[in-house]
C-alpha cells in the first residue's frame, strides 16, 4: 500500500511556542500518588539524541527497583524538577499531528490518511503518537513512548504516571482549552481542527476498510483515551472526554450511512426476487433469469456485508457510550458535562434507530437539574429541538411522563433566564402534543401575573422575554382547546355563523382565551402571590392585566384580521337576541371576569397603537417601518373611537376603571383631535365628569396598595391629560370644580366633618396638571376654613370613623396641595422674573399659609389618642416645616428679604413644645419596634409614660419615616440635642434599616463634601432614593411636599448653607 504524506508546513519553535506566550493553564484539580516507576519519552529521545551518558542528561527516568519479598519501610523520595514548557528542554522533539495542526492551512484529511498509514505498518508506533499529541494538546510536556503504549492492559497505570509528572509542572499551557480566545489565527480553530482529524482518521479508516478489517484501531484508541478520561487532571480528562465523543459522533455518522445501505440493498434484493417471479412465468427467459439471479445473489451478499458492518460498529458505539458518556455526563467539569450533551444531540440527530430510546435520553432529563446553568441551557435546547421534530413526538411520550412535573417546577423556581424561557418553550411544545392536563396548564399561565414582589419573579432585563413566551404558551394552549372544539362541534358552529355578523371563530378564540385567563389569575392569587396585597403602583390590578394583555395582543393570532372591531363587537354583542346560538352560547357568552379581559385586550391594543414605536409591543408587531404604518394605526384607532360611546354604555356600572384607563390613553396622545372626533371626546369627557360628579367614591391612604386598584387612580390620571383646549371641556371641568368648591364650602359651614373629606376626596383628584390652577382658584379662598376644622379633628367623636375610612387623610391631602402649589409658583415666579417685588411675591403666595402653619402646630400639640391620626400629623408637620425652611435657600439673591419676611412676619422655626410632642410619638413608635423585635430599650429619666400600650400597624415603616423626616429637619434648622440624642439612644437594637436611615444623609453629604470645592459647598438631593430621579421643577406640582409617608423631595439646585 502506497503511503500518503501529509500537507504540513514546518513552523519555527517561535512559531509552535507563540500560543503558550498567550495562555497558560494554571489550575490542575485533583491529584493522584503516582507509581514509582515513570517512563518518560522525552528522556529516551534525549539518551538517544544527545548520546550521552544518564548522568549528564537534566532529566533521569527512575530505575524500577527490584522486587523484595520483606519490604522495609522508607522515607518518601526527593522529586526530580519537571519543565514547566518545552522551552527548558533540550533537543526537544515536537509531536508531529500537533505541530502540523497547530497551523491554520492544514489539510487534515492527508494528515489523517498518513497517520492511518502509520498505523497499518506499526499500530504501537501510530497509537503512541496519537497519545502525545493529546497530551500536547493540554499542555502536557511529558511524553510516552512507544513500549508504553504496547500493553493496553496497563494503560491506567501509564496514564497514573503520565498524571503524576503532569501535576509536577508549576505552570500548564493548555491549547485545547484556551485557543479559542488567542489572538493568534493559527490557533483559534486548533480545537475544530484536532476533532475534525479525529473525524478524518475514521472516516478514512472506514473508506479503506481498516476499521472493519482490524478490531484493535478503535479498541487501542477506546482504551488509551479512556483511560485518560479517568484522569484526576481536568485537562487531560476533557481532551480525551472530547476526543471519544467525537469518535462516537464519527461513528454514528458511518453506522447511519451503513443502515442506509442495508435499507437500500433490501429494497433492491425485493426488487429483484420480483423480478425473478416474473422471468419464471416467461418462456424462453433463461439468460435473464441467471442474470436477474446473479445480481440478486450479488444484492444479497452485499446487504449481508452492510448488515454486518452495522453490527460491527453498533458493538463501538455500545463500548465507547459505556465507557465515556455514562461516567463523564456526571464529570465535575462542567464544560465536560456540556460537551456530553451537545454530542448526545447530535447521535439522537445521527442515528436515531439506535441512540432515540428512553435508556439513552433519559440522560436529558437527569442533566435538566444540573448546577450549571450553561448545562441546563443546553439540554433544554436540546430537548426543545426533539419536541418540535414530528417524527420523534410519539416516542417522547415516556419522557414527558418522567420529567414533565420537573419541567413545570423549573418554569417556576428556575434562575437563569434563558433557561426558563427554553423551559417554558419546551412545555409549550409538550401543550401542543396534548400531553398537558388542564391543571398543569393554568399552573404554568399564571406565570404571566408574576410580578417584582412575588419570589418567583425573574429579575433582570430579559425577564420581558419569558413573559413573551408565555404568551405563546398561553395561545398555544388557546388554540389547540379551540381546534379540539371545532372537531367535536363543527356542524353546530357551522349552523351558528350564518347568523351571526361576527366570525364565529374569533369568538370562540376570544372566549377560550379570557377564560384562560381568568382561572390563571385565580390560581395566580391563591397559589403564587408572595403578597396578597401589592405594595406598587405599577404592580396593581389594572396595570397587571394592561401588560398581560399587551403581550398577547401583540401576538399575530390576536391582532390580526380587524382584532380591535371584532373585541369591541364581541363586548357589545347581545347574545339573548339569537336563538341559533343557544346550543354553545355557554362556549361563547362572557362572563364578567371574562368581559374584564376582553376589555383589557381593547385598552392594551389602545396603548400600543398609541404609543406607536415608543412601545416595545409596536416594534414586535411592525418590525419593519413602512410609509403606510401611521396611517395603519390611525385605521385601528378610528374603529375605536367609533364604538366609544357603546362602550361606555357597557363600562359605566362595573368596568369603569378600564375603560378610563382606555379612555386616558387616547385623551393622552390627543387621538380624536387627529381624527377630527373632538366632538365623540366632548361627549364621553362630559359623561365620565357627571359619573365623577354623583358617584359616592371611597378614600384610600396616600400611596396604598388600594388606591392604585381604585376608580381614584383612574379618575386622577384622566384629570392629568385631560384635554382643556376644547371649550366645551374646559367649561365642563369648572361647573364640575366649582360645583365642588360650593358644597365644601356648605359642609365647612355645617361643620360636617364626614363630608367635608369626602369632597375633599374628589376635589383632591383634580390635582392633575390639566385641572390644578383651576382646583387652587377655588380652594384658596376656603383655606383659613379648611384649616380650621382640620385642627377641630382631635376634638370631634368621630375621629376614629373618620380615621378608619381615611377620610382624615383628605385632610391632610389638601394641606399638602396649598402648600406645595403656593411654593412652586413663588419659586417659578422668582426664576422667571428675578426682578420682581420679591415682597409682594412673598405676601402673595406665603401668607395664605399662616393658617396652615397654626393648623398643624395645634394639631401636633393636640397629642390625639388615635396614633395613626398622630403620626400623619407629624409626618405632615415636618415636611411642612422642613420645606418653608429649605425654601430660602432656593431663592438666590433674595434671601435677604426671605429672611426678613420669615423672621418679622411667618416664623418657620419649630417650637420647643412642638419637639415634645415629636420626641413622644418617636417614643410610641421605637417602643413597638422594640416590641416586635423583642429587644430591651434604654430610657432617659423623664421617660415616665408605658408607650407599649399603643397599637401601631406596619410601626417599623412609620418609625424609619418618621426618623428620616427628624434628621432632615434637624440639618435644615436644628433640632434641641437633647432630642436628636435621643432619637439615636437605641440604635443599636432597633436593627440596620433604622441605622441605614440614621447614617444615610451622612454618608452622603460626607461623600459630597470630599467631592465638592471648600469655596463652594453643596449638598446633594438627600432625600432622592438609590434609583430615584428628581422630577423636573414644572412637572409636578409635590416638588416640595411628598406624601407623609415618604421624605419630602429638595427642589434640584444647590442648597449652599446646609453642609454639616
Amino acid at each position: 500500500m502506497l503511503r500518503r504524506e501529509p500537507t504540513t508546513i514546518k513552523l519555527t519553535p517561535d512559531d509552535v511556542k507563540e500560543f503558550y506566550r498567550e495562555q497558560t493553564y494554571n489550575t490542575i484539580s485533583g491529584s493522584s500518588e503516582p507509581a514509582e516507576n515513570q517512563n518518560l519519552a522525552t528522556e529516551t529521545q534525549q539518551r538517544e539524541s544527545s548520546g550521552t551518558s544518564e548522568k549528564e542528561n537534566e532529566y533521569q527516568p527512575n530505575k524500577r527497583a527490584a522486587r523484595k519479598t520483606n519490604k522495609t519501610a522508607r522515607g518518601p523520595k526527593r522529586r526530580k524538577t519537571v519543565p514547566n514548557n518545552i522551552d527548558q528542554l533540550e533537543n526537544f522533539q515536537e509531536n508531529h499531528i500537533f505541530e502540523t495542526l497547530s497551523h491554520a492551512e492544514v489539510a487534515v484529511a492527508d494528515l489523517a490518511a498518513s497517520w492511518l498509514d502509520q498505523f497499518e505498518e506499526d499500530k504501537y508506533d501510530a497509537v503512541k503518537d496519537m497519545l502525545n499529541f493529546v497530551l500536547r494538546a493540554c499542555g502536557c510536556v511529558t511524553l510516552v513512548a512507544k513500549h508504553d503504549v504496547a500493553n493496553a492492559d496497563s494503560s491506567r497505570e501509564t496514564v497514573a504516571e503520565i498524571q503524576a509528572m503532569f501535576e509536577k509542572q508549576g505552570s500548564h499551557e493548555y491549547p485545547l482549552g484556551l485557543a479559542g480566545n488567542s489572538k493568534n489565527a493559527n490557533w483559534r480553530d486548533f480545537k475544530k481542527r484536532c476533532l475534525e482529524f479525529m473525524d478524518q482518521v475514521l472516516v478514512a479508516a472506514s473508506e479503506q476498510g481498516v476499521l472493519y478489517e482490524d478490531d484493535e484501531l478503535v479498541e487501542l484508541l477506546v482504551a488509551w483515551l479512556g483511560a485518560l478520561t479517568t484522569s484526576n487532571a481536568r485537562p487531560l480528562r476533557y481532551a480525551a472526554t472530547l476526543l471519544c465523543l467525537q469518535m462516537e459522533t464519527t461513528l454514528c455518522s458511518l453506522v447511519a450511512q451503513t443502515s442506509t445501505a442495508v435499507n437500500r440493498a433490501q429494497r433492491q434484493l425485493t426488487n429483484e426476487q420480483r423480478n425473478i417471479d416474473n422471468l419464471l412465468k416467461k418462456a424462453r427467459s433463461g439468460t435473464k433469469l441467471a442474470a436477474a439471479k446473479d445480481r440478486a445473489a450479488q444484492i444479497e451478499q452485499n446487504c449481508q456485508l452492510y448488515s454486518e458492518h452495522k453490527t460491527y460498529l453498533e458493538t463501538f458505539l455500545q463500548d465507547i457510550f459505556n465507557t465515556t458518556f455514562a461516567h463523564r455526563y456526571r464529570d465535575t467539569d462542567a464544560q465536560i458535562r456540556q460537551e456530553c450533551v451537545r454530542h448526545l444531540s447530535y447521535w439522537i440527530d445521527a442515528y436515531p434507530e439506535f441512540f432515540f430510546e428512553s435508556i439513552y435520553i433519559r440522560y436529558l432529563g437527569w442533566l435538566m437539574t444540573d448546577q450549571d446553568v450553561a448545562v441546563r441551557h443546553e439540554v433544554l435546547r436540546v430537548v426543545l429541538r426533539l419536541y418540535q421534530t414530528q417524527s420523534m413526538v410519539a416516542a417522547l411520550r415516556q419522557f414527558t411522563s418522567h420529567f414533565k412535573d420537573k419541567l413545570v417546577e423549573m418554569a417556576f423556581y428556575e434562575a437563569d433566564t434563558r433557561v426558563r424561557s427554553s423551559c417554558v418553550q419546551v412545555l409549550t411544545e409538550i401543550s401542543r402534543m396534548g400531553f398537558l392536563d388542564t391543571e398543569e396548564v393554568v399552573k404554568v399561565a399564571s406565570l404571566i401575573f408574576v410580578d417584582d414582589e412575588d419570589l418567583v419573579f425573574q429579575k433582570g432585563k430579559s425577564a420581558s422575554r419569558l413573559f413573551k413566551d408565555l404568551a405563546k404558551f398561553i395561545a398555544t394552549v388557546e388554540a389547540q382547546s379551540l381546534a379540539e372544539f371545532m372537531e367535536s362541534n363543527s356542524a353546530t358552529v357551522e349552523k351558528v355563523a350564518g347568523s351571526l355578523e361576527l366570525g364565529i371563530k374569533d369568538l370562540l378564540k376570544f372566549h377560550g382565551l379570557s377564560q384562560m385567563l381568568v382561572e390563571a389569575e385565580a390560581y395566580y392569587s391563591s397559589a403564587v402571590a408572595t403578597k396578597p396585597v401589592k405594595m406598587r403602583s405599577y404592580n396593581s390590578r389594572t396595570a397587571k392585566v394592561a401588560r398581560v394583555c399587551q403581550n398577547l395582543f401583540a401576538l399575530p393570532r390576536y391582532h390580526a384580521d380587524g382584532a380591535v372591531e371584532t373585541l369591541c363587537g364581541y363586548v357589545l354583542y347581545d347574545f339573548s337576541a339569537n336563538a341559533e346560538i343557544a346550543k354553545i352560547q355557554h362556549s361563547v357568552e362572557l362572563s364578567h371576569a371574562q368581559t374584564f379581559f376582553v376589555l383589557g385586550l381593547i385598552s392594551a391594543a389602545a396603548t400600543i397603537y398609541c404609543e406607536a414605536d415608543a412601545n416595545e409591543f409596536h416594534q414586535q408587531m411592525f418590525p419593519k417601518k413602512h410609509d403606510d404604518q401611521a396611517n395603519d394605526r390611525m385605521l385601528y384607532l378610528g374603529k375605536l373611537v367609533a364604538q366609544l360611546d357603546s362602550l361606555f354604555d357597557v363600562c359605566k356600572k362595573t368596568h369603569l376603571a378600564v375603560f378610563l384607563s382606555l379612555f386616558t390613553q387616547l385623551a393622552k396622545h390627543r387621538v380624536c383631535e387627529t381624527l377630527d372626533q373632538t366632538a365623540t371626546e366632548t361627549k364621553i369627557t362630559a359623561q365620565l365628569l357627571k359619573t365623577f360628579r354623583e358617584d359616592q367614591l371611597s378614600s384610600y391612604a396616600p400611596e396604598s396598595p388600594e388606591y392604585y386598584n381604585s376608580i381614584n387612580f383612574h379618575f386622577a390620571q384622566l384629570f392629568e391629560h385631560i384635554n382643556t383646549d376644547s371649550v366645551e371641556v374646559s367649561l365642563k371641568v369648572d361647573e364640575v370644580t366649582r360645583e365642588l368648591a360650593e358644597e365644601l364650602k356648605l359642609a365647612l359651614k355645617d361643620a360636617d366633618r364626614v363630608q367635608v373629606g369626602s369632597t375633599l376626596c374628589k376635589l383632591m383628584l383634580l390635582r392633575g396638571s390639566a385641572t390644578k390652577s383651576r382646583l387652587l382658584a377655588q380652594l384658596t379662598p376656603l383655606i383659613d376654613d379648611i384649616c380650621s376644622c382640620a385642627a377641630s379633628l382631635p376634638l370631634s367623636d368621630e375621629l376614629d370613623q373618620l380615621v378608619a375610612s381615611n377620610r382624615a387623610a383628605e385632610y391632610f391631602s389638601c394641606l399638602l396641595f396649598l402648600v406645595s402649589e403656593n411654593l412652586e409658583t413663588l419659586t417659578n415666579k422668582l426664576k422667571v422674573d428675578p426682578d420682581a417685588e420679591v415682597l409682594d411675591e412673598l405676601h402673595r403666595h406665603l401668607s395664605p399659609l399662616a393658617p396652615v402653619k397654626r393648623a398643624l402646630l395645634e394639631l401636633v400639640a393636640s397629642r390625639a389618642q388615635n396614633i395613626d391620626f398622630w403620626y400623619a400629623v407629624c409626618s405632615l408637620y415636618l415636611d411642612v416645616f422642613t420645606t418653608l425652611n429649605l425654601l430660602k435657600y432656593y431663592v438666590g439673591p433674595h434671601r435677604d428679604v426671605l429672611d426678613h419676611f420669615f423672621d418679622t412676619e411667618m416664623s418657620a422655626e419649630p417650637l420647643s413644645s412642638s419637639q415634645e410632642c415629636l420626641l413622644q410619638l418617636f417614643l410610641i413608635l421605637e417602643a413597638q419596634v422594640a416590641s416586635n423585635k423583642q429587644v430591651e430599650l434604654d430610657r432617659t429619666e423623664h421617660e415616665d409614660v408605658n408607650f407599649e400600650t399603643a397599637a401601631v400597624d406596619d410601626c417599623e415603616r412609620k418609625l424609619c419615616t418618621f426618623v428620616a423626616k427628624l434628621m432632615l429637619l434637624d440639618k435644615t434648622v436644628g433640632l434641641e440635642p437633647s432630642v436628636v440624642s435621643r432619637v439615636k439612644l437605641n440604635r443599636a437594637v432597633l436593627g440596620s434599616l433604622f441605622n441605614e436611615v440614621l447614617d444615610y444623609e451622612q454618608v452622603e453629604m460626607k461623600e459630597e463634601e470630599e467631592e465638592l470645592p471648600k469655596e463652594q459647598p453643596q449638598v446633594q438631593q438627600e432625600q432622592q432614593g438609590p434609583q430615584e430621579l428628581q422630577e423636573p421643577l414644572e412637572q409636578s406640582s409635590d416638588q416640595f411636599l411628598h406624601t407623609n409617608t415618604s421624605v419630602p423631595n429638595l427642589l434640584p439646585e444647590p442648597v449652599p448653607d446646609l453642609v454639616l
